[in-house]
């Protein structure tokens, strides 16, 4: 494996000593470039949001939704059946103890 050996760390430092420095006006350019670049991700990250992943996650959340509205349906629909058949049960009872103690 000779060929795969590391580098030394001296010969890296010459390399970048014989490297040429950017120029001033080079590193405005870039550093322009990098910030427009990061302005149209952010511009393509916020579409995303407000149209694809809101789609995504009605998409996904809707069946939740359902299964959510219809196992809050079915409790109200308990409930208030307990609760009419209570009141009923109730009434019945009173209408009762009123005949019993007016004909009896």
């Amino acid at each position: 494996m000779a060929g795969l050996e590391p580098t030394p760390a001296s010969e890296l430092d010459r390399g970048a000593a014989a490297s040429p420095a950017v120029a001033p006006d080079e590193t405005e350019r870039w550093n322009a470039l990098a910030e427009e670049i990061r302005m149209q991700v952010l511009q393509r990250i916020d579409i995303f949001t407000d149209t694809g992943l809101q789609k995504q996650l009605s998409a996904r959340l809707q069946p939740i939704v359902d299964r959510a509205s219809a196992d809050l349906v079915a409790t109200i629909n308990h409930q208030v059946g307990q609760l009419l058949r209570a009141y009923v049960a109730e009434a019945i009872e009173r209408e009762i103890e009123k005949w019993r103690q007016g004909g009896g």
